[in-house]
């Protein structure tokens, strides 16, 4: 059975992952029901059992707190008087005696500390790194890797190589594209106003394009890694692509161009025999809406009036169409401000594919120099590791990876699960799946609400609704 316990902050939620590491510590399922029962012998039980969380202090203090408690269970903390927390709870759920549940935390306690290197309570990357170790080989690399927690060195790498490279091979065909795409990137950079400093490692853009990179080299592009390739190495539909963005973009403008002839249409129409109508500076708006083909945000007074129209309108206006209606005036004005607030979110990120779509046409060359750094500096980027997973964990090669590893996991408890990755939880599934089949108890633990990782592309929707889907009727 996989247990979801969605605990906000302060809820709790140490206490239940401490309580259920020491209940499968000590206790066993009985077959073909849910009842536990204290074990007679738990020799080597803590072997059968991992406990993730997502940093190495807290993976200290969970280590230090079952230790512990355990301790104070048995009687063998020294200078502890107090009852442990966990006593009453556990001689419920075993339905055993003091005196059992002591001797059971004494002895499960010994076997821990005398088979330290087997308490597995890991942070994910570290298990995930335990399992690419051994599979080394397969993953076709050496067995004495360096591990790089963070991409930016190789990615910067990977820059710099490419610009160095646009000078020794100015000649070939693929230089000579690349070159055009810089060119034009820092052409419309100029015309903008921006700083054009992209050669130069102090300045600000340099910095912001490999962030950029950085930014891109994401879970994403690993699962999509040999779409996007594919797509890539066709440099004309990036041309296309971004023929089509300028299209859109133009078309865009139009509409908003017409709305707003349409509203000063309907203002004259309806209030050019009138002594008062509609507010003069949102008339002025207006009118310079009909003609601009520039990028401009909505002003506080448009955004008013596409929820309100009646808010341009005057004192005298507002009194005559209490008797007098005009609804296809208000239709009209409403209409123009929502396309110029609709037109305007999707224009802005036009306009930054625009700015920066030139990175897709020199993409695959960075990736190839950081695959190249990778190579001759036998490193292995932190954040590959899930990728490389993803090709050696199967559906069904559980077992295997078990005989590989040389241990066997029968109970997995996930804390902080809303920081978790797509592409993690893919990795650790099969083995999650293959511990439920058995009858085995597993445990998440999260909490959407504080979910800090965005940055590592961790998913909260999977605690949301995802994990129950995947395992619908047992959770």
């Amino acid at each position: 059975m996989l247990s979801i316990y969605e605990a906000s902050a302060g809820s709790g939620k140490t206490y239940k992952l401490a309580f259920e590491y020491i209940k499968l510590l000590l206790g066993y399922k009985s077959e073909g029901t849910d009842r536990y029962y204290l074990s007679k012998s738990n020799a080597n039980r803590h072997r059968s059992i991992l406990a993730i969380t997502f940093t190495n202090k807290a993976t200290e203090e969970m280590k230090r707190r079952i230790i512990h408690e355990l301790a104070v269970l048995a009687q063998m903390e020294p200078g502890w008087e107090k009852e442990s927390s966990y006593l009453d709870d556990l001689i419920k759920l075993f339905g055993c005696t003091v005196d059992e549940i002591r001797a059971a935390a004494a002895n499960a306690l010994r076997n821990i500390l005398c088979d330290f290197s087997f308490f597995n309570i890991s942070t994910i990357d570290s298990f995930f790194q335990l399992i690419l170790r051994t599979f080394a080989r397969e993953a076709e690399l050496t067995g004495n890797y360096e591990l790089d927690l963070h991409s930016d060195y190789a990615v910067a790498y990977g820059v710099n190589e490419l610009f160095q490279s646009l000078a020794i091979t100015h000649d070939d065909p693929d230089t000579q594209r690349t070159v055009k795409w810089i060119t034009d990137y820092l052409m419309s950079k100029m015309e903008r106003g921006d700083s054009t400093s992209l050669f130069n490692r102090t300045a600000k853009l340099h910095k912001n394009f490999i962030r950029l990179i950085n930014d891109l080299n994401n879970e994403t592009l690993a699962t999509r890694h040999a779409e996007i390739s594919e797509y890539l190495a066709d440099h004309s539909r990036i041309e296309n692509f971004l023929t089509q963005i300028n299209e859109y973009r133009r078309i865009l403008i139009a509409d908003i161009q017409q709305a707003c002839r349409d509203a000063l249409s309907a203002i004259d129409t309806h209030c050019s025999t009138l002594k008062s109508g509609v507010n003069g500076k949102f008339t002025k708006l207006l009118v310079s809406r009909s003609t601009d083909t520039k990028l401009a945000k909505p002003s506080a007074m448009i955004i008013d009036a596409a929820d309100d129209p009646s808010s341009t309108f005057t004192n005298g206006l507002k009194k005559q169409i209490e008797t007098h209606p005009m609804p296809e005036l208000e239709r009209a004005i409403q209409s123009a401000c929502r396309t110029i607030i609709d037109n305007y979110g999707i224009m802005i990120t036009a306009s930054l594919i625009q700015q920066n779509i030139f990175v897709l046409g020199v993409l695959s060359k960075i990736f190839g120099f950081i695959e190249q750094f990778r190579t001759e500096n036998n490193t292995l980027l932190l954040s590959d590791t899930n990728s490389l997973l993803r090709n050696i964990i199967g559906e069904d090669d559980t077992p295997f990876i078990y005989e590989r590893l040389g241990l066997r996991l029968h109970h997995f408890l996930i804390d902080e699960f809303q920081d978790t990755s797509r592409m993690q939880w893919d990795n650790l599934r099969p083995m999650v799946s293959e511990s439920i089949s058995t009858n085995s108890d597993c445990l998440i633990i999260g909490d959407e609400k504080q979910c800090i990782y965005r940055f590592r592309n961790s998913d909260p929707s999977l605690l949301q609704h995802h994990i129950e889907e995947q395992f619908a009727g047992q959770t």
